[in-house]
């Protein structure tokens, strides 16, 4: 179904039928009541990786939607107030958006510099608010740390090569010459990577749309797995960063501005910081069967030999560096630990089941509103659809199959950038669609959204300091 349509001139005007945003406010509606009804009507488990609930309402209603629960109502019609004007000024105030545009149209610094800025200034945010939660793996590391510096023992792990490896010797610098601890190295490589992350964001947020960049900013930043970048403990900061980096370069191979070996090596450099965006060699497929179209194989050739050769050389490395190959495969979590890699795979369990719908509410709380968006036509047909649709059934696959050894919750880092596909499908054809009412449907949304991940991240930074 068509959201646009032309006038008598030709000229592209927004549809008039009020049914799509009719759609879009049932939705919000539904959403903003199970949020307020989860978060301040059903009681919060003591600890959300238990599986032991004294209302039947707890399996159903939890950490996916009840965010708020740290917030009394009144402070949270303050801060919805808030958030709701700051959007509203920056998205429609003409005086400030005339004096933005005739300030920068005569900045004497490229423009990559005003990006830069806004970067630095969230990255000081990101380092402020940083996480202070250690899960079961974080102190794991904890331990082994300092014995393995103590040992001269090399830590590398085969599920996360690069980013195991990184981090220690990260720590192994860092506390030598400054006395830095495991908490600190981990919680700075996490806002690194946050920083990379927000300045790509905001590259292709100018791409998407030069004339209203912010809303692909507002809408892919109030996703829960920006947590991954607020100081995260965990190996799963650096494989969200290039997660995120593979769909920008693969947009930019798609607009044809990019050659194909850039996707590919940075998939596979995903793959040696994390196995786990395994997921996404699907829509590399893809990838290679639009270069198959325009007859040009010699890419494909390159991409295959390094995608298979940057592998094999980072094994090689660090068995030269004196790992074990046998005790490589034997600790992988991914190859089942020397058993079964059946084992990864879940049994359907109804209290896990509604755990894992939680979990994709914690992640990216708008991620409801792809089903508005597909019933109401507003994801097209075309090869940018097509690549992120086939990134984010395998990252939602892998999330309702992969099994959590310590708890949905506590793995809520391991499930984030399978759905950074997912987020990125709904912000970029969210963006495009063009439907009455869209503006206030947005600032519906929105809003509320941040309420919901910046209230659990602020609750992660103070609650355990």
């Amino acid at each position: 179904m068509t959201q646009k349509a032309k006038n008598k001139n030709g000229v592209v005007t927004k549809s008039t039928k009020p049914y799509v945003a009719i759609i879009f406010i049932v939705f919000i509606i539904i959403w903003v009541s199970t949020v307020i009804y989860s978060s301040y009507f059903v009681p919060v488990l003591d600890n959300e990786n238990s599986e032991t609930f004294t209302s039947p309402n707890q399996i159903y209603f939890r950490y996916g939607f009840n965010q708020l629960h740290t917030i009394n109502l009144f402070s949270i019609a303050g801060i919805f107030m808030l958030i709701f004007c700051l959007v509203l000024f920056l998205s429609k105030t003409q005086v400030f958006r005339q004096f933005i545009g005739n300030y920068f149209k005569n900045y004497p610094f490229p423009k990559w510099t005003i990006k830069l800025l806004i970067t630095l200034g969230c990255t000081l945010l990101l380092w402020i608010f940083r996480s202070n939660f250690e899960n079961t793996d974080f102190l794991l590391f904890k331990r082994w740390f300092p014995e393995h510096m103590a040992f001269g023992y090399l830590h590398v792990r085969f599920d996360e090569m690069w980013e195991s490896y990184i981090h220690f010797e990260l720590y192994k610098v860092f506390h030598r010459s400054f006395g830095l601890s495991i908490n600190n190295t981990y919680q700075l490589m996490s806002v690194i990577s946050g920083s990379l992350f927000i300045y790509f964001a905001l590259v292709l947020s100018s791409a998407l749309n030069a004339e209203k960049p912010h809303e692909f900013v507002l809408m892919i930043f109030c996703g829960g797995f920006m947590q991954l970048f607020f100081g995260d403990m965990e190996h799963y900061s650096i494989a969200g960063m290039l997660t995120f980096l593979y769909l920008f370069s693969s947009y930019y191979y798609l607009k044809e501005k990019i050659s194909l070996l850039v996707p590919s090596f940075v998939l596979i450099l995903a793959m040696t910081f994390h196995l786990e965006v395994v997921f996404l060699i699907p829509s590399l497929i893809f990838l290679f069967i639009v270069q198959l179209n325009k007859r040009e194989y010699l890419p494909i050739i390159i991409s295959i030999l390094l995608f298979t050769g940057f592998m094999s050389w980072t094994i090689l490395y660090f068995l030269s560096k004196g790992a074990s190959l046998q005790r490589l495969i034997g600790t992988s979590w991914g190859l089942g630990r020397g058993g079964s890699i059946l084992a990864n795979i879940v049994k359907f369990d109804k209290n896990y089941f509604w755990g894992q719908i939680n979990l994709l509410g914690l992640i990216y709380p708008p991620i409801w509103f792809l089903i508005p968006l597909v019933v109401t036509g507003g994801i097209r047909n075309n090869n940018l659809n097509i690549f992120l649709v086939i990134s984010s059934i395998g990252g939602i696959i892998f999330l309702f199959f992969w099994k959590s050894r310590i708890g949905l919750y506590m793995d809520w880092n391991l499930f984030s950038p399978p759905l950074i596909s997912a987020a990125m499908l709904f912000v970029i054809n969210f963006a495009r669609q063009e439907f009455l009412f869209k503006k206030q449907v947005l600032l519906l949304i929105f809003p509320f959204s941040y309420l919901m991940t910046y209230s659990w991240i602020i609750y992660n930074h103070f609650n355990f300091m």
